[in-house]
């Protein structure tokens, strides 16, 4: 009896093991491999207001994913009408293998129209090419936030 239970305790233990990764990719969709973006506030906001962000990056590490900069932009992602150039906000070069990234600043005086806003956390990071040196990319991830228009 004592070696059933033994041997259906570790067949119960490897089972549970086998399933741990599985679980952690279930929780890295592939739509989140460039980090998942937190803005505050998201309302409320005009020029000179201060915008907090923080950028979770455990999703783009486990998919391989390092980057070696980080900019994060306000921009109009649609409905431009030619006048919103984005805005760097922030570029941060983010150390080896962090987990996460912030910024905490301002939003300038620029003109800002009655358009949707978003912060854009876009992320360069080498990818090994065939001759085997790295070349670079760029992906991202935005948060949307609401600007007061100040073009009156």
């Amino acid at each position: 009896m004592q070696m059933i239970f033994a041997s259906l305790f570790t067949l119960a233990a490897a089972a549970v093991a086998s399933a741990a990764p599985t679980t952690r990719a279930a929780s890295c969709p592939e739509a989140a491999r460039f980090g998942a973006l937190t803005v505050t506030p998201t309302n409320g906001l005009a020029a000179g207001s201060a915008i907090s962000g923080k950028l979770d990056l455990t999703c783009a590490t486990q998919k391989g994913i390092k980057p070696e900069f980080i900019d994060y932009y306000l921009n109009v992602p649609t409905g431009n009408n030619g006048y919103e150039a984005p805005i760097l906000l922030k570029h941060s070069t983010p150390a080896s293998g962090a987990a996460s990234d912030s910024f905490d600043t301002t939003l300038p005086y620029a003109t800002y129209f009655d358009a949707g806003y978003n912060v854009y956390a876009q992320l360069t990071y080498p990818v090994s090419g065939s001759d085997g040196k790295d070349y670079y990319v760029t992906g991202g991830v935005l948060s949307p936030v609401k600007i007061t228009p100040n073009n009156n």
